[in-house]
């Protein structure tokens, strides 16, 4: 995601409007869920409240029989000598890669090194796509372009595909899979156009690529094996893009011409090949006591599978993070975050935040999962047949089968 992929999170009172009854049936009963403490692995859990300290960050993958976790640590040659002076400092990537039935270790790979940022993702062949963000800078502080390593379970990097910086500062690169995880779409900004690139997301080869100018009112923000979801923007202040405010949603091939879909979003949106789920914002999270968001989930061709709104009472709640859905594509999850709004915590600013992630099955409208994570950037990600989901939750990474009803 970018990837960028996140975590969806409430409280336990919080209502599902329009949904039907029925109780929620949990996959993180006892004796059925896994928690791994990565702090024995290397994870380093800062000092809170210290500016010259950090805790790592993770990103997680799961993928056939083993699930992977990326983790970086403070390079060996770089110190933070600064007040949150993280970015501009030398990282480690270490890949982890666990049994999925028992939790062991069997792999350790790497380290990496390069800037703060990376994502994983695993592929439909069973490998991993690691995305180092700044991995070719020589200095601290320096942009020297990203890099796309293959690797197989077993920890062997299969190959490397170096990116170019960027020649503005304006953006990097930004990777997406298709839900199949078949395909990947590269995409990037350059001083007046937006250049995508289609790989095959096993072999990292080119299938396609094309540009367009940033002042197109349409921008690729999804990726099927077949398709591609786009979203209307406009032109803002020195060719940056603003979203427009009808939030419309175009679907095309690779060659063929945008057409609107019959449905909308003012947030996270995502294609898979048969059906496209987005989110709206309901009310202002800025400014209402109350605010929620819409799950509206179609078909290609528009009509309705599932339309969902949750909301609960003086809280503002939204969608944190990105849509994911599982490879099989019949499973969806959303982290959500929720503020209570009442009184007091609204005075002082400082209301108490809940996250979680759910999971839906389409077209069911009741959730089979919630499961509650401390981080409002936990990591998360499906296993190739939807049957559970692996979640990396700060310095505990969660191995959670999900039931269908």
């Amino acid at each position: 995601m970018l990837t960028i992929l996140m975590v969806f999170c409430l409280h336990n009172s919080l209502n599902f409007v329009a949904s039907s009854p029925g109780a929620m049936v949990l996959a993180s009963e006892p004796g059925h869920q896994r928690s791994i403490d990565l702090v024995q692995y290397g994870f380093h859990l800062g000092e809170g409240g210290n500016p010259y300290d950090y805790s790592s960050s993770t990103s997680v993958a799961a993928s056939g029989s083993v699930v992977a976790v990326a983790m970086n640590k403070l390079s060996p040659t770089s110190r933070i000598d600064k007040p949150n002076q993280r970015l501009d400092a030398r990282w480690d990537v270490l890949l982890l890669i666990f049994d999925a039935k028992t939790g062991k270790l069997t792999t350790k790979a790497g380290p990496w090194t390069g800037g703060f940022g990376f994502e994983l993702f695993s592929t439909s062949q069973g490998n991993f796509l690691l995305h180092l963000w700044d991995y070719h800078a020589a200095n601290e502080g320096e942009r020297k372009g990203a890099a796309l390593l293959l690797i197989s379970p077993s920890g062997e990097q299969l190959k490397e595909l170096d990116l170019a910086p960027p020649v503005t500062g304006r953006c990097g690169w930004r990777v997406q899979l298709s839900p199949s995880r078949k395909k990947l779409l590269l995409s990037s900004c350059a001083n007046d156009y937006l250049r995508y690139e289609i790989l095959d997301a096993n072999t990292l080869s080119k299938q396609s690529e094309w540009d367009d100018t940033i002042s197109r009112e349409i921008v690729v923000v999804s990726i099927s094996d077949n398709q591609l979801l786009g979203e209307s923007q406009s032109a803002g202040p020195n060719g940056t893009t603003v979203t427009n405010k009808k939030c419309e949603l175009f679907l095309r091939t690779v060659e063929g011409p945008w057409s609107p879909i019959r449905t909308s979003s003012c947030g996270w949106a995502l294609l898979s090949d048969s059906m496209v789920a987005s989110v709206e914002q309901i009310g202002d999270q800025y400014k209402d006591l109350t605010s929620g968001y819409r799950l509206v989930v179609t078909r290609t061709d528009g009509s309705t599978l599932l339309s969902q709104t949750i909301q609960k009472n003086h809280s503002v709640t939204y969608a944190s993070g990105p849509l994911v859905t599982s490879p099989e594509d019949r499973r969806l999850a959303i982290p959500t975050a929720s503020m209570s709004t009442r009184w007091l915590w609204r005075t002082l600013d400082m209301g108490p935040e809940n996250f979680a992630i759910y999971v839906w099955e389409v077209p069911n409208p009741a959730p089979l999962l919630k499961e509650k994570v401390s981080d409002p950037f936990a990591h998360y990600s499906f296993s190739p047949d939807g049957a559970s989901i692996v979640i990396a939750d700060r310095q505990t990474l969660k191995m959670i089968p999900v039931r269908g009803k």
